[in-house]
């Protein structure tokens, strides 16, 4: 493991670091595998990648360094916590808490749409109690944009951990998450020297 300390604490097992890195906030953990993957690689990533719009594959090459430097990828202070905002129609008191890693393996295992699923693990309270599928469900659509913005509001904290693309045969703009650029994490066709056509 590339970690050799969390919070001070050295000499962890690997069970111990796994728990630890689920319980940071998500972009605090996003950081974290951002410069792990410098470290462990280097700054340089080649890839390709698939235009949404035309389908055309591009070849790309990032300094992964220098895009956190020059404030392309960008890393947002974390706002308090937790958020609570009434809802406007139902003056319901909704409480919106950060994501964790704990929380996204929780998302992973959802079996509700995306959207109720963010919403039943972002917010931890309705009114005082963990909210239900049946409340999300109810709610009327003044309600869920004012759930969206506060989650939204809460999920922009740490390292972004998007870049934006430009097609290099169609010109269109795009933002892609790391996470879906092939091999950022565990690089196999990586090279710092050519970018396949």
């Amino acid at each position: 493991s590339r970690i050799s300390a969390i919070d001070g604490k050295a000499n962890m097992t690997p069970q111990q670091k796994e728990v630890a890195v689920l319980e940071m906030l998500s972009g605090d953990r996003n950081y974290l595998l951002y410069h792990m993957r410098i470290d462990s690689y280097g700054p340089s990533m080649v890839f390709n990648y698939e235009c949404p719009k035309c389908k055309k594959a591009s070849g790309y090459q990032l300094d992964l360094v220098e895009l956190v430097d020059q404030g392309i990828v960008k890393i947002y202070p974390y706002h308090d916590a937790p958020l609570e905002l009434v809802l406007p129609v139902s003056g319901k008191t909704a409480v919106i808490k950060h994501m964790t890693g704990h929380d996204e393996r929780r998302l992973l295992q959802h079996k509700d749409t995306p959207l109720s699923s963010m919403m039943l693990i972002r917010v931890a309270e309705l009114d005082g109690r963990p909210p239900t599928r049946k409340d999300i469900d109810d709610m009327v659509g003044k309600d869920l944009a004012a759930l969206r913005g506060g989650i939204a509001e809460m999920g922009k904290a740490g390292l972004e951990a998007v870049v934006e693309l430009e097609c290099l045969d169609c010109g269109k703009n795009y933002t892609v998450p790391f996470a879906s650029i092939p091999d950022f994490f565990v690089p196999t066709t990586t090279n710092t020297e050519t970018v396949m056509p």
